[in-house]
């Protein structure tokens, strides 16, 4: 919808695409050539840690959306103003930052600069900041119901946004910088092994899939709902305290979990849906570390310690259970008391798939198999 709204302002004639960098808006703003418009202000002020996110973000060097302003001449004083009609709060956080030095960046979004202030930044990092380059649509439109109406489409959506993106846009702390981060990092994974699509993604459903990750190793198997999920984001806003470990546990079952995957050559059998990858990562999180208020069978082999050296006999437990899994599903006559406990179990992945007692039996019965195929692998 953006795009569309975007090239058909690009259509106007009076509309040109050109590079500015954040050194331009300070000689703007310091000169009284650039005009923050109250009239094309949104109501969502952003707060310190949003902009302190933007910050970051031009910092490291990624990109940043385009803005829009209106350009005018002014043959009194011969010079030349500029109106930002879209994108003002990017550009007052810049101008906060920068000119003002309002606030620091966060050390939970930069671990390196975190704390420091514009003033505070070394010569390299300043100018690399003030030479940072930005997209703006220059308007010379001088009909204002035009620039009305330009401001009012490029503000409007079709798309309804879903929890998740609400999430994204609400809370800037350490918990939504961790799942941004881990949903970064595992992208491709979820892409490659056809648990996400492109528009799964594009609609953060990678990070709704890592909040169950790490909700799990927080809390341990609960069910999850809009509102257990944005409680536990607000919750953790200000401060994470288990971040580091929390992230370090998640990267070691994911080690793992990726190369159970290779072996198979990516997503093999049930494990090609994101749930039965969600109930792998989970058993795979309660042998390497345990499960947080529940027990279930541990197996020394696949303590955190000990998992790199019996990955062979893991990718056999979890071959023999894919075999398994297809022959009972599929065989009502040989064994019936089998086809029903793995239909069970295929059921818990399709209904109430967020909810914890539905959760705890998928995780049970693929622990339990794994517990009985090393045992009957010794033997």
């Amino acid at each position: 919808m953006f795009l569309k709204v975007v090239r058909g302002i690009m259509s106007m004639k009076k509309t040109t695409a050109k590079i500015i960098t954040i050194s331009d808006l300070v000689q703007w703003h310091e000169k009284g050539e650039l005009e923050l418009s109250p009239k094309y202000q949104r109501n969502n002020v952003w707060n310190e840690k949003a902009k302190a996110y933007l910050i970051d973000t031009i910092v490291r060097g990624l990109p940043i959306p385009p803005i829009f302003m209106r350009q005018t001449v002014d043959v009194n004083t011969k010079t030349t103003n500029r109106e930002i009609i879209d994108g003002q709060q990017r550009v007052r956080a810049i101008l906060d930052f920068v000119v003002a030095e309002d606030f620091a960046i966060k050390k939970s979004h930069n671990k390196e600069l975190g704390g420091k202030k514009y003033s505070e930044l070394d010569p390299d990092t300043q100018e690399l900041l003030l030479e940072y380059e930005i997209l703006a649509e220059v308007v010379t439109e001088k009909d204002e119901s035009i620039i009305y109406d330009m401001f009012a489409r490029l503000n409007s959506n079709n798309m309804v946004l879903n929890k998740q993106e609400i999430r994204n846009s609400k809370y800037w702390g350490e918990f939504k910088v961790l799942i941004y981060r881990l949903s970064s990092k595992y992208r491709d994974f979820f892409l490659s092994n056809q648990l996400l699509t492109d528009n799964d993604c594009s609609r953060m459903r990678d990070s709704e899939l890592i909040n169950s990750m790490v909700i799990l190793l927080v809390d341990g198997i609960v069910k999850e709902t809009p509102t257990s999920i944005e409680n536990i984001y607000r919750k953790y806003d200000k401060t994470f305290p288990d971040s580091e470990q929390i992230e370090s546990h998640l990267i070691e079952i994911m080690d793992v979990v990726e190369h159970i995957y290779h072996f198979f050559n990516g997503a093999s059998g049930c494990f090609a849906n994101k749930n039965y990858f969600f109930t792998l990562y989970c058993v795979l999180a309660n042998q390497m570390f345990g499960i947080k208020d529940i027990v279930l069978p541990r197996n020394d082999l696949f303590s955190s310690n000990e998992i790199k050296n019996n990955l062979g006999v893991l990718c056999d437990c979890f071959a023999q259970f894919i075999n398994d899994f297809e022959t009972n599903i599929n065989d009502k006559e040989n064994d019936y008391g089998l086809h029903m406990e793995y239909s069970d179990f295929a059921k818990n992945h399709s209904i109430r798939t967020t909810g914890k007692a539905e959760r705890i039996k998928r995780i049970t019965f693929l622990n339990s198999f794994i517990e009985r195929a090393v045992v009957n692998g010794d033997e």
